[in-house]
């Protein structure tokens, strides 16, 4: 069954409605490329748990993480049931849902993928009050940026934008984390260590992530 969001006609159709919101909540100043998951609304499908799918002109609130589209008249709706969403093809990047937030997917073999949490989320107080006994805080092209447990954050005004990289195995999201990385890989238990003992850091991009299961053995398909 196909849904398409640019009707909203075929939202009565096929049982899929959209929300009576018609407008994002306040923004506070947060830009557009920032406050979703990619610069632009763009075709996309949306895919739902009974195999149904929609399409549309579509992106995803980093506020909340829930699926917006554009509707025949230009006006910003909500996808819904959001609940019953299970992933988004937005032009040729994949976002899979899980738990309630949706993972940018980069596919990297048979086996592994690698997954990117981006959020957005509002700040209370100053963020090197916030962020002094776990990480640093410096000036990077005029935005201030934490490295906090291997999560790169950016600072801008009174929000904070963290991304948050994932190696997929199965169903299963591991974290980048010296721990973690045991764990997925009991095997390699005694390169994981000599690696970090080197001095060696988490990696902070998809690419240096690639890299790191190449040297572990794990070649890209």
């Amino acid at each position: 069954m196909k849904r398409f969001l640019c009707l909203f006609a075929s939202f009565l159709l096929f049982g899929l409605k959209a929300s009576a919101q018609t407008e994002i909540p306040d923004t506070y100043g947060i830009p557009a490329e920032i406050l979703y998951l990619l610069p632009d609304f763009e075709y996309g499908v949306v895919h739902f748990q009974d195999q149904s799918r929609a399409e549309g002109e579509v992106n995803i609130y980093a506020l909340d993480h829930t699926v917006h589209f554009i509707d025949d008249d230009g006006i910003e709706k909500i996808v819904t049931p959001q609940k019953e969403i299970t992933w988004v093809q937005i032009d040729s990047v994949l976002f899979l849902r899980h738990g309630k937030e949706f993972y940018r997917m980069y596919h990297y073999s048979d086996e592994l993928s690698i997954a990117v949490k981006r959020e957005v989320k509002f700040r209370k107080s100053d963020p090197a009050a916030n962020f002094n006994e776990t990480g640093s805080v410096k000036e990077l092209k005029g935005s201030k940026v934490v490295n906090r447990q291997g999560v790169l954050i950016h600072l801008e005004g009174n929000y904070e934008v963290s991304e948050k990289i994932f190696v997929v195995k199965g169903k299963s999201f591991y974290p980048l984390s010296r721990k973690t990385l045991r764990k997925l890989f009991p095997f390699l238990k005694a390169e994981i260590n000599a690696w970090f003992n080197l001095g060696n850091k988490l990696p902070k991009t998809v690419e240096e992530t690639k890299a790191l299961l190449s040297i572990w053995g794990y070649e890209p398909s």
